[in-house]
């Protein structure tokens, strides 16, 4: 969120306040749900995994001749395939080490709003990213039957890419203060909350 982060930075320095940015992209958990097929007496899987998250930032100044808003909103949904190994039991809880690998469509709704006395200014533009990610974790998992629940705690890499004005995709969105290009960028440490149906279970051959 590298650049997210700068343009709020951006926005806020010719502000004549340090507190104006009142959120910046915080991190927040994420919901998974996986279809897998499982092996070797249930110690590994693979499968599907899709999830989907979102964040935001708001920078906000306002005195007595006027006020400054801009808002910025972060969905993002992912679909990737992903592989388990089972560490150990303790008793009916499963921990287990992951990776998972797939693309993402971020989508990112900027809404600024811009008064001076009686005048009114708003704009709304919407962009959105394809990137790829790479996140190896762990988790811990109850299972019942065919479902288990759990959570996740892994790292995410992506291979991130620009934001783009959707159904123009010649339109690349950059800070206008310094020209630096913003990507969508959710690399970082990431928890969040799965909920996983078995498909199949191949048997052991006897």
């Amino acid at each position: 969120m590298a650049s997210l982060h700068n343009l709020s930075e951006s926005l806020a320095a010719p502000l004549p306040s340090d507190d104006v940015i009142i959120s910046d992209y915080p991190s927040n958990l994420y919901f998974q749900a996986e279809a897998d097929l499982a092996f070797i007496d249930n110690k590994f899987s693979i499968g599907i995994a899709a999830s989907v998250n979102s964040t935001g930032s708001r920078v906000h100044y306002s005195d007595y001749s006027g006020s400054y808003r801009f808002d910025a909103l972060l969905s993002d949904y992912t679909i990737g395939s992903i592989f388990k190994a089972r560490l150990f039991r303790v008793s009916k809880i499963d921990i287990k080490a992951y990776s998972e690998f797939g693309f993402s469509s971020t989508t990112l709704t900027i809404d600024e709003y811009f008064q001076i006395d009686s005048e009114i200014n708003e704009r709304r533009q919407t962009y959105d990213s394809s990137p790829a990610y790479l996140e190896p974790g762990l988790r811990a998992n109850y299972r019942f039957g065919a479902f288990s629940l759990g959570i996740n705690a892994g790292y995410s890499i992506n291979i991130g890419d620009t934001f783009t004005i959707i159904g123009n995709e010649i339109v690349i969105l950059a800070n206008p203060y310094t020209r630096e290009t913003i990507v969508a960028d959710w690399s970082g440490f990431r928890l969040g909350i799965m909920a996983t149906f078995r498909v199949f279970t191949l048997k052991d051959k006897k």
